[in-house]
């Protein structure tokens, strides 16, 4: 169902009726307009997740000194006391 929901949306997408297209597959239309819905939501739902955790890492980068930096500046202070 989910690769029907798909290949409609890319149907409509690409600019052909995909009411047409689907109009002689073997599924109820309600059903499938039902899944349409939610896979595109799915897929929406997605892509904020997607911003909202570069947006994340990037803070947590700022907060967070990356470690191998904070090694490398001690490794020669330590070096130099020997």
């Amino acid at each position: 169902m989910v690769a029907y929901a798909a290949a409609y949306i890319s149907c409509r997408d690409a600019g052909y009726d995909a009411a047409q297209v689907f109009a002689t597959v073997n599924i109820k239309k309600d059903l499938l307009m039902k899944i349409v819905g939610e896979f595109q939501e799915a897929v929406e739902d997605e892509k904020r997740l997607y911003g909202v955790q570069a947006t994340a890492l990037e803070r947590l980068e700022e907060i967070i000194p990356d470690a191998s930096v904070a090694e490398a500046e001690v490794a020669p202070s330590a070096t130099a006391e020997k």
